[in-house]
């Protein structure tokens, strides 16, 4: 989030330095699958509310967030690579 956060402020002109995002994940119980994240979004007071709003909605967009909305599946393997 504050990635794409800091992407979107340099391409407004906003200042990067006065923002910040504390991510909580929350596991369901063991019978459940899945997980819930909870996001903070701190944002000084000096930005407008145009700047909050456009840093706000940049951190509720980022790719992240569209990568865990939906089903997400892992796949491991091992791959062993012969020595050169």
């Amino acid at each position: 989030m504050v990635l794409t956060m800091a992407a979107v402020a340099a391409d407004k002109g906003i200042t990067r330095d006065d923002f910040g995002v504390r991510v909580r994940m929350t596991t369901h119980l063991p019978e459940q699958s899945g997980a819930a994240f909870h996001s903070e979004v701190h944002l000084s007071e000096k930005y407008s509310d145009r700047e909050r709003r456009i840093l706000f909605n940049s951190a509720r967009a980022c790719e992240v967030h569209h990568l865990l909305r939906g089903p997400v599946e892992f796949q491991e393997r091992v791959i062993l690579d012969a020595g050169e």
